[in-house]
């Protein structure tokens, strides 16, 4: 009965000490981040890792100039409305007439608005589309990079860590890198424009 305590005690230490399991709260939530030892040989090899994709960043690079065009243009024209509005409430209210709107040239603009709304909604749409696909292809590149980088170390390496670090560290990191390629650099690209 003595070495069930201890063993259920060591696992439930162990899960609380790492940082994994249920009494510590998933994988990775106490580890703290870690910083690139040589941020510009990372960012030079994240770029390698990008550039087969560069016409492909290059379509997104325009869809999101054309996404955020649209986006621009809907308020202004979106302000003839008003435009238009006001000035048929005040000649009514000038001149004690009753309000007179010309909702055929309203409706008109409600169609372009419209119009430019879906036209940014798709490029939109697009975008995210490629840089899903982008993502996705240079995570598999960097999966099976790290499986040929793994089937080369020697046994001593795998003896000198804990069962599931290398699984974990190297799932959580390729990971945090496909999201950020996903949707950082997305925002990095809208953002530019």
């Amino acid at each position: 009965m003595s070495t069930k305590k201890t063993s259920s005690t060591s696992s439930a230490t162990f899960g609380a000490s790492r940082g994994r399991g249920p009494v510590g709260g998933g994988p990775g939530m106490s580890m703290p981040a870690e910083k690139a030892r040589n941020f510009k040989q990372t960012l030079r090899r994240l770029l390698g890792y990008l550039k087969p994709y560069r016409l492909h960043l290059l379509f997104v690079f325009f869809t999101a100039i054309l996404s955020t065009v649209f986006s621009i243009l809907s308020p202004k024209i979106m302000g003839r409305i008003t435009t238009i509005l006001f000035a048929s409430v005040t000649k009514a209210l000038n001149k004690n007439l009753p309000i007179d709107v010309d909702f055929g040239s309203i409706i008109k603009i409600l169609l372009i608005l419209v119009l430019l709304y879906i036209l940014s909604s798709l490029f939109s749409f697009i975008q995210q589309y490629i840089m899903a696909g982008v993502s996705q292809n240079i995570v598999r590149n960097m999966r099976n990079d790290v499986n040929d980088k793994l089937t080369l170390l020697p046994l001593s390496f795998y003896d000198s860590r804990t069962h599931g670090e290398i699984l974990s560290r190297v799932t959580n990191d390729i990971d945090t890198v496909s999201n950020t390629l996903q949707q950082g650099l997305t925002q990095l690209i809208t953002s530019l424009i």
